[in-house]
C-alpha cells in the first residue's frame, strides 16, 4: 500500500507544488536551480520531511517537459521541415542545453541542471526518440569537457547515470535500429530509390540513415580516438557488440558493425588480438562475406525463427530494386507481371510483419507543446540567432582586418 504524503503550509515546497504556477513559468528550471543552490534553502530542504519526494517531483516535471519539447521539435521533420530546417532546430536545441547549464554562476546550480538533462535524455529514450537522446548525450559530453562537473564531489551520486548515458552498447543500438526501422513507410521499400540516393529518401528513412551513421561515428571515434593498448580494448568491445547484436537477432546492426570494423582493422597488427578474439573476429568476417550473395549471412537469419528478427535492409532493398527492374523489362507481358507483383507483395508483407513486431513496443507521444515551453523555445531561438549573427560579424571584421 502506497504511503500518503502531504505538504504542510510551512513547507518550502508549498507554493512550488500546491499552486503549480511556478512550474509553468518559462524560466522556472533556471530559477529552481538557483534556489536550491542557496545555503539557507539547502538547510530548509534537508530539515523537511519527505523533501526527497517533493524534490524528485519538481525535477521530473521539468525533465519530462523538456523531453516533450525536444520530442515535438524533432518530430516536426516528419511533417513539413526541410533537412536544413531540421539541422537548424537541432543546433538550437543543443544551444538550449548548453545555455541552461552554463549561464549559472555556481557549480552547484550547474550540476543540478546537468543532472536534470541526463534525466531528460533517458526520458527521450523511453519515448523511443533516439535522435533526441543522442543530441542530449553529445551536448552533455561537450559540456563536461568544458566544465568538468562530474569531477565535483557533489556529482558523485549521479555518476552512474552519466556513465550509463555516455556508454554505447548493443541494447541501445538494437532498440534504436528496430524502432527507426519500424517507422519507415512501406512505400520506401516498394520504391527503394531512397536507399541508394539520399535526396529521394523520405524524412523517416533519413532518420534511419542518420541513426546508422551515428553508430558508425561512435565506433570509429571510440577505436581511432583511443590511445595505446586501449585501442585494442575498444576494438574487442565492438566485436562483442556485434556478437550481442546477433544474439538479439539484429542482423542490420550485426552487419553494420562488422563492415565498419573492417574499414579500420588496419590499426590491429598481427598478434594484437588474443586467440579468442581473433577467432571471433574471423567468424564475423566470414559471416559478412559477399560471396554467394552474402550466403552465410542469409543462412544465419534464415535459420533464425525469432519474432524479434531484423534482417539487413540492404538485402530487402536489393531484392526489391532488382524485382522492379525486371518488372519494367516485362512491361506488356501480363502473365509474368502478375507473378512478379505477387512476389513483390510477398516480400513487402514480410517487411511489414517485421516492422509491426517492433512497432508494437513504441508508444506515440503528443507533439503538442504547452505555451510556456513554446515561449521558452522562442526566447532561446532568438538568443541563438543573435549569437550566430555576432559570431559571423566578428569573423567578417577579422577577415577585413587581415
Amino acid at each position: 500500500m502506497s504511503k500518503k504524503i502531504t505538504i504542510s503550509k510551512s513547507s518550502f515546497f508549498e507554493d512550488l507544488i500546491t499552486k503549480q504556477h511556478f512550474l509553468t513559468q518559462p524560466d522556472a528550471p533556471f530559477l529552481w536551480d538557483e534556489m536550491v543552490a542557496e545555503k539557507e534553502n539547502i538547510k530548509k530542504i534537508k530539515r523537511e520531511k519527505d523533501s526527497d519526494v517533493f524534490f524528485a517531483y519538481i525535477e521530473s516535471r521539468f525533465a519530462y517537459a523538456y523531453a516533450k519539447l525536444f520530442n515535438a521539435k524533432l518530430m516536426e521533420r516528419n511533417v513539413n521541415a526541410s533537412d536544413e530546417e531540421h539541422s537548424e532546430v537541432k543546433k538550437i536545441l543543443a544551444y538550449f542545453i548548453s545555455d541552461d547549464i552554463s549561464r549559472h554562476s555556481s557549480q552547484v546550480s550547474q550540476i543540478n541542471a546537468f543532472r536534470r538533462w541526463i534525466d531528460t535524455a533517458f526520458i527521450l529514450r523511453k519515448m523511443h526518440n533516439y535522435e533526441g537522446y543522442f543530441l542530449v548525450r553529445d551536448t552533455l559530453m561537450e559540456m563536461e569537457e568544458e566544465l568538468q562537473l562530474t569531477q565535483n564531489k557533489a556529482f558523485k551520486s549521479h555518476l552512474k547515470m552519466y556513465n550509463q548515458l555516455v556508454q554505447i552498447n548493443a541494447t541501445l543500438i538494437d532498440e534504436q535500429l528496430k524502432t527507426d526501422y519500424s517507422r519507415i513507410p512501406l512505400q520506401d521499400f516498394a520504391n527503394p530509390d531512397g536507399f541508394a540516393k539520399r535526396g529521394k529518401a523520405g524524412p523517416r528513412l533519413k532518420t534511419f540513415f542518420e541513426g546508422r551513421e551515428y553508430i558508425e561515428s561512435c565506433l570509429e571515434r571510440e577505436i581511432m580516438g583511443a590511445q595505446g593498448g586501449n585501442q585494442i580494448k575498444m576494438f574487442c568491445k565492438w566485436i562483442d557488440i556485434a556478437i550481442d547484436l546477433r544474439k538479439k537477432h539484429n542482423y542490420e546492426g550485426y552487419f553494420l558493425v562488422i563492415t565498419n570494423l573492417q574499414l579500420i582493422d588496419r590499426v590491429i597488427k598481427a598478434g594484437d588480438l588474443s586467440q579468442s578474439y581473433l577467432k571471433k573476429y574471423n567468424q564475423l568476417l566470414a559471416h559478412a562475406s559477399p560471396f554467394d550473395n552474402f550466403g552465410k549471412l542469409r543462412k544465419l537469419w534464415g535459420n533464425d525463427n525469432s519474432p524479434d528478427k531484423l534482417i539487413s535492409t540492404f538485402y530487402w532493398t536489393k531484392e526489391l530494386a532488382n524485382l522492379n527492374e525486371k518488372m519494367e523489362q516485362q512491361e506488356g507481358n501480363e502473365d509474368i507481371l502478375v507473378l512478379m507483383l505477387r512476389e513483390k507483395n510477398r516480400k513487402l508483407a514480410l517487411i511489414a510483419k517485421e516492422q509491426q513486431s517492433f512497432a508494437g513496443r513504441v508508444v506515440s507521444y503528443s507533439t503538442k507543446i504547452p505555451k510556456h515551453l513554446e515561449s521558452e523555445f522562442a526566447t532561446i531561438e532568438k538568443q541563438y540567432n543573435n549569437n550566430k549573427e555576432e559570431v559571423a560579424r566578428a569573423k567578417f571584421l577579422n577577415t577585413r582586418g587581415a
